[in-house]
C-alpha cells in the first residue's frame, strides 16, 4: 500500500513541478518549445499562420486588396492586356 501512495506522490510532485515550470515560461518560450519538435513542413504552416495573424491585426480587412493580390497573377498578363485592349 505504501508503494502505491509513494508512486502517486511522485507522480503528483512531477506534475506540480512540470506545471509550475510551464507557468514560469513566457508565451514565446511555450510556442518555441512546441515548434521545435514539429517536422519542417508543420513548422512552415505555423510560420504562415503567424504571418497571417500579424497581417490581419496590422491592417483593417480589405477584401478588394486581398483579391487583387491573388487575382493579379492571372490578370496581369500580356494575353489579358490584349483581350481588353479594344474595350
Amino acid at each position: 500500500m505504501w508503494r502505491k501512495s509513494l508512486t502517486y506522490g511522485i507522480v503528483w510532485l512531477y506534475v506540480w513541478v512540470f506545471c509550475d515550470k510551464l507557468h514560469d515560461m513566457t508565451t514565446e518560450e511555450l510556442i518555441r518549445k512546441e515548434i521545435e519538435n514539429l517536422p519542417e513542413a508543420l513548422q512552415r504552416e505555423v510560420y504562415d499562420f503567424a504571418r497571417f495573424l500579424r497581417e490581419k491585426s496590422e491592417a483593417d480587412f480589405n477584401g478588394l486588396s486581398l483579391s487583387h493580390s491573388t487575382l493579379s497573377k492571372d490578370w496581369d498578363t500580356p494575353e489579358e492586356d490584349a483581350a481588353w485592349a479594344n474595350l
